[in-house]
């Protein structure tokens, strides 16, 4: 697993906080997403985040699942991202509905719908996990502030 130096945790959350304040941008929306459009949904946030530490991540909460690993939960630092799984009806066939940037143990800094853009929100009650960026993890491929289409379910 990929360890972030506290530079590498403060760029991503350095990042993150300049958003604050930002739309909710994508599908449920109908606005742009990313740091060139008008808003941010929740996995092209964090994935322009980590892309500031040259972390890929594609900007699709399955796909953040599946590039990154588990830990333990009190192990958790700020900065590290939290994958929430539950099932939502406006994503069907989605595992991994919602990601954000991990603060602590009460909340986290995210692009939501429901509170109306990115902010610092507190942890929702839902099945989580705390994870990270793995090793092989390469610098990121897709410009920043290009809207990313899921693949079709």
């Amino acid at each position: 697993m990929r360890t972030l130096s506290d530079a590498d945790r403060a760029a991503v959350l350095g990042f993150a906080h300049q958003q604050i304040g930002k739309p909710y941008g994508g599908p449920l929306s109908g606005t742009t997403i990313g740091r060139f459009g008008d808003g941010w949904d929740c996995s092209s946030l964090v994935s322009a985040a980590y892309a500031q530490v040259g972390v890929a991540l594609t900007p699709f909460t399955d796909d953040i699942a599946n590039e990154t690993e588990t830990i333990d939960p009190l192990l958790a630092q700020p900065g590290d991202l939290i994958l929430y799984r539950y099932e939502d009806p406006t994503q069907p066939g989605v595992v991994y509905p919602h990601v954000g940037l991990w603060l602590d143990s009460s909340s986290m800094l995210d692009a939501s719908f429901s509170h109306g853009g990115v902010g610092e929100h507190p942890i929702l009650q839902y099945p989580c996990e705390i994870r990270r960026p793995g090793p092989e993890r390469r610098a990121h491929q897709q410009p920043v502030g290009e809207e990313y289409q899921p693949p079709q379910m």
